[in-house]
C-alpha cells in the first residue's frame, strides 16, 4: 500500500523552518513579562507550550477583551473598504434576485 499521508514536519530543502519554540525563543529573548493570547480556549496546546517554555517566567493572560477593544475602532481605510464590501455584496444580491424564477433551485 502507497503511503499517502504527510510528515507533519515537511522537508524543504534549502529552507530553514523554525519551530515554534525556535521562533518564542528569538522574540521573546527573556524580556518579556506577560503573553498575551487572543482565542485562548481554542489555541493550540502544542503552541501554548512552545510560548511557556520559551518564556517559562512570564504570564500568559487571556486577551480577547483588549483584542475585540482594538478592532472595533476602524481606520479610514478599513471604513472604505468595509463599504467597498458593502457595495460588492448588494450588487450580488440584485444579480442573484433578477436570476431567481419559482421553482428555481440552488443547482
Amino acid at each position: 500500500m502507497i503511503e499517502y499521508r504527510e510528515s507533519v514536519e515537511p522537508e524543504y530543502p534549502d529552507i530553514k523552518v523554525d519551530t515554534f519554540p525556535e521562533i518564542f525563543r528569538d522574540m521573546l529573548a527573556g524580556k518579556v513579562k506577560k503573553i498575551g493570547l487572543a482565542g485562548y480556549q481554542i489555541f493550540p496546546l502544542p503552541v501554548y507550550n512552545s510560548q511557556k517554555k520559551a518564556a517559562p517566567d512570564a504570564e500568559i493572560i487571556k486577551s480577547d477583551e483588549i483584542i475585540v477593544d482594538l478592532r472595533i475602532i476602524k481606520s479610514p481605510v478599513e471604513l472604505e473598504i468595509l463599504k467597498e464590501a458593502f457595495h460588492i455584496s448588494e450588487v450580488a444580491l440584485e444579480r442573484t434576485l433578477a436570476q431567481m424564477k419559482p421553482q428555481m433551485t440552488e443547482l
